[in-house]
């Protein structure tokens, strides 16, 4: 398979989702400018993102499923296309209804992207580096929230974010077009797997331990009763509150409650999108070094402690955010405390998609990891408008402490469960000696 293709394709790919993420949080990164210029409430803000949120859950659901009979170069193109056009016609909204429709219409054209990208990067990439470059192309995620808001700080300082909507939409529209010629949909000559390619399968073959990731005779509605699945699926949906709660209220925080400047609300952002690149990779080594050490357990019990550490570190960022954090403090200290939280934030979320497969039988999956991706999309939407009504009621800070008693419960939880797991599994082995 020509390296040059590969190449091509992958930049493609990671222009391509870096895009879509940029517009899919576009109106987050404009939020004080653009509340301020429009007129609208927390409520309402909040309604917007929520309403782009559910679509978005919605479209990704569907496009996963279409994405098997559609060619998915055109699922790619088309939707970043549609994203691009929702873009450009955000601006000529003139009420909260006509910015909440536009933007909901964002969300659908939003959700073809990850799936699109995943399964082409199947194709091309053989299995032992196919996780390799889903790593890698997950930080385009990171690399959007970082530049982003710096971005969009800058068009809104000179230009206004009306004309930083339009830019984004232009360019999506530009490259839609584009990626309809650097793309293929398969290579012509991808090459076998070769056993001696995979090291992990070493690590696969775990006896008993694996029995409930092997049964090949359980059906898709006996899924969530897999020990510990749900477990799974809720603190994945925790995890992503506070995730997109941050992104969408933390720089509103910082600056409504906390009488800090744009500028410092943007770095936020950018520190928060830094740490969680260093966090992906950090705990995605960490739980593939974890499996080498304790092969005598199950794999989604080894990465599921990696992730409570995570989110234990979590809690206590968190606790300084919301309580060291004030008018007086400087640019270093918050963006130490942003970095801090994106570590730990985005390094949970790139293990919890694995965490759903490795805890369900081989058929099911991509069924587990698509319904685990329905939670973390509920999560993400009731960032929106629940926590923007207790703002409004009460104010930002009690948000933050809302979601911090959250993750705490989500890291308590997976301590135990995990905890639980090997004790059980030890007592059985104890028994049958």
């Amino acid at each position: 398979m020509p390296v040059f293709k590969q190449k091509l394709l992958f930049g493609s790919l990671y222009i391509s989702y870096l895009l879509y993420v940029y517009i899919r949080r576009s109106v987050n990164y404009a939020m004080p400018s653009f509340a301020e210029s429009e007129g609208l409430d927390r409520s309402q803000l909040g309604l917007i993102t929520s309403s782009q949120m559910l679509a978005y859950t919605l479209s990704k659901f569907v496009s996963g499923i279409l994405v098997d009979s559609i060619r998915p170069k055109y699922l790619l193109s088309i939707g970043l296309f549609l994203s691009g056009l929702t873009a450009l016609a955000f601006p000529v909204g003139n009420s909260a209804l006509m910015f909440t429709f536009i933007w909901l219409l964002n969300g659908l054209s939003n959700g073809p992207g990850w799936p699109a990208c995943a399964l082409l990067l199947k194709e091309w990439y053989l299995d032992n580096h196919f996780g390799t470059m889903w790593s890698i192309l997950s930080t385009s995620v990171n690399v959007a929230g970082t530049l982003g808001p710096l971005i969009t700080a800058y068009i809104i300082l000179t230009s206004g974010w009306k004309t930083g909507m339009v830019l984004e939409g232009l360019v999506a529209i530009c490259f839609s077009v584009v990626i309809l010629f650097t793309i293929s949909d398969k290579p012509a000559d991808k090459p076998a797997d070769k056993p001696a390619d995979k090291p992990a399968d070493a690590v696969e073959k775990r006896g008993k331990a694996n029995t409930a990731s092997e049964d090949s005779g359980i059906s898709r509605l006996s899924l969530f009763k897999l020990p510990g699945y749900m477990g799974i699926c809720l603190s994945f949906m925790a995890i992503s509150i506070v995730q997109y709660g941050t992104l969408q209220w933390g720089q509103l925080y910082l600056i409504q409650d906390k009488g800090q400047s744009i500028i410092t609300g943007s770095s936020f952002l950018s520190s928060l999108e830094i740490g969680g690149i260093i966090g992906s990779i950090a705990a995605g080594y960490m739980s593939d070094f974890m499996l080498v050490r304790r092969k005598d357990q199950p794999k989604h019990i080894v990465r599921q402690t990696v992730i409570a550490w995570f989110c234990a570190a979590l809690v206590i960022f968190m606790c300084l955010f919301i309580f060291t954090v004030s008018h007086t403090s400087t640019k270093f200290w918050i963006n130490a405390v942003a970095f801090g939280m994106g570590l730990c934030i985005y390094g949970s979320i790139v293990v919890f998609g694995v965490v759903a497969i490795e805890s369900a039988p081989k058929h099911l999956g991509g069924t587990a990891h698509a319904v685990a991706s329905v939670f973390a999309s509920a999560g993400q939407a009731i960032s929106g408008l629940p926590l923007s009504f207790l703002a409004k009621q009460f104010n930002w800070e009690l948000t933050f402490i809302l979601q911090t008693v959250l993750i705490t419960g989500s890291t308590i939880y997976m301590f135990l469960f995990t905890g639980f797991y090997r004790t059980a599994t030890v007592t059985d082995d104890k028994k049958k000696d």
